[in-house]
């Protein structure tokens, strides 16, 4: 591994909360190099809804693969909201970038869950569509846990000292976009650009065809087959297969239909906003901020 190879920062979090939007901003700037596949994923063993993330395992060279490094003066990093919930993410991005600068975006946690139950079962599939919320979230407990911001926080602020983490509350940002973006790039040691896109991007979506949807999916079954299958590791490891994965992600893109917002009942705000009471108390104290703006 070549060691003069540096990451400037990484975005490790959170899911649904706007990683999207801060990265769009991030890619703005043209003193930062940001790979074209968003969420690498490389550093969380294990992805948000449990399963094995079959990169882990690989070299930081592979990794590193993703920037091509050709000016020095640029400022490297990618965004993996991933990173954030997984227990050993923050000890191996220690270990290979210890000064690496971390950002995270917190969205109101009940509505992110709400956001991230309906991704997940009609865009990504990995929640039946014949499951209701309540159903889902007592089968699927990465949802509310992904919420669960302090508790994860933690984790962080042991490994990293707390001037290299930025936390943005996601409200506040969007209603300032511009001074979001002016400590955004401050912390990351640019100046901000005069002129900035603050489209939001990430609406909720789902596949436009049926057929192409279960053939999406094709891939990541073989995947669960063979990932202990020492060849097909070094598979995935060749720039063959980083090419199909971008094949497929512009698949995605190009089939992308949007989706009407869910008008959820009262009672399931006033479940979610009881569940996170505690949780949203613990990170204002952690993050000395109000929080107010959370509750209903």
């Amino acid at each position: 591994m070549n060691t003069d190879k540096q990451i400037n920062f990484i975005g490790i979090g959170a899911a649904k909360s706007g990683s999207s939007w801060l990265n769009n901003i991030l890619m703005q700037h043209p003193a930062i190099e940001i790979p074209p596949r968003k969420e690498l994923t490389y550093f969380n063993r294990n992805n948000i809804e449990g399963g094995i993330n079959s990169s882990f395992d690989n070299e930081l060279d592979y990794y590193l693969r993703f920037w091509n490094f050709t000016d020095k003066q640029k400022i490297r990093g990618e965004y993996s909201p991933q990173y954030l919930n997984d227990l050993e993410a923050p000890y191996k991005i220690h270990k290979a970038f210890p000064d690496v600068k971390l950002l995270v975006i917190l969205r109101n946690p009940v509505h992110r869950v709400l956001s991230h139950f309906e991704y997940d079962q009609h865009f990504n599939g990995i929640i039946s569509k014949q499951l209701k919320l309540n159903e889902a979230l007592e089968k699927h407990h990465y949802l509310l846990n992904s919420g669960l911001y302090a508790q994860h926080l933690n984790r962080w602020f042991n490994i990293f000292p707390k001037n290299q983490i930025k936390v943005i509350i996601f409200e506040e940002a969007i209603k300032n976009p511009l001074k979001t973006s002016e400590n955004l790039f401050h912390f990351v040691g640019l100046d901000c650009p005069k002129s900035l896109d603050f489209s939001v991007v990430n609406e909720r979506k789902g596949i436009k065809s049926r057929t192409l949807s279960k053939l999406l999916k094709m891939p990541g079954k073989i995947d669960k087959k063979l990932e202990k299958i020492e060849p097909w590791k070094k598979v995935k490891q060749s720039g063959f297969y980083n090419s199909l994965i971008d094949a497929k992600t512009y698949l995605v893109d190009k089939n992308v239909r949007k989706l009407e917002k869910t008008e959820f009942a009262e009672a399931v705000y006033d479940m979610l906003n009881q569940y996170y009471k505690k949780p949203n108390e613990e990170l204002a104290k952690l993050l000395d901020v109000k929080l107010d703006h959370w509750s209903y």
